[in-house]
């Protein structure tokens, strides 16, 4: 039994990613602040936010539904490029985030009680460096479960 499936969530979901990851992209569970340097292309799990909805509000432990939201962060750097070459990247990347779940959004039982995982939602933005453009994209990955 767990309060929330937040840390088994963000590990399942970099596991998959590590398993079979985008071609010349580093993933790790957390930001470690090298390979953002050392990688081009750099995936990262990010902070996780839940929300509990009781089914009753009498003491003991109740089953309830949990809504978990899983924020990974991808970046694509690339020296002397331009935004549209490292936007197309970044959105590659991505589909193979998003297939994750197309074919199996309950992760085939990997996480206690999950109903559910999809993509959200998710921003995209620009930088630049006197040597070269980046895209950084945070996807919003959306976890239901049925916790007891």
């Amino acid at each position: 039994m767990a309060g929330t499936n937040a840390k088994k969530a963000k590990k399942v979901l970099i596991d998959l990613l590590k398993a079979s990851p985008p071609t010349n992209t580093a993933v790790d569970y957390g930001y470690d602040g090298q390979n953002d340097s050392a990688n081009r292309q750099y995936i990262w799990g990010g902070k996780t936010t839940f929300q509990h909805d009781y089914a009753a509000l009498t003491a003991g432990r109740k089953p309830r539904e949990e809504v978990l939201i899983v924020e990974l962060h991808l970046s694509v750097y690339l020296p002397g490029g331009t935004y549209e070459e490292t936007d197309d990247t970044a959105t590659t990347i991505g589909v193979t985030i998003e297939d994750l779940f197309a074919n199996d959004p309950q992760l085939a039982g990997a996480i206690p009680g999950l109903r559910y995982a999809g993509i959200q939602g998710g921003e995209m933005d620009n930088s630049m460096d006197d040597g070269g453009v980046e895209t950084h994209m945070t996807y919003q990955v959306l976890f239901k479960s049925r916790l007891s």
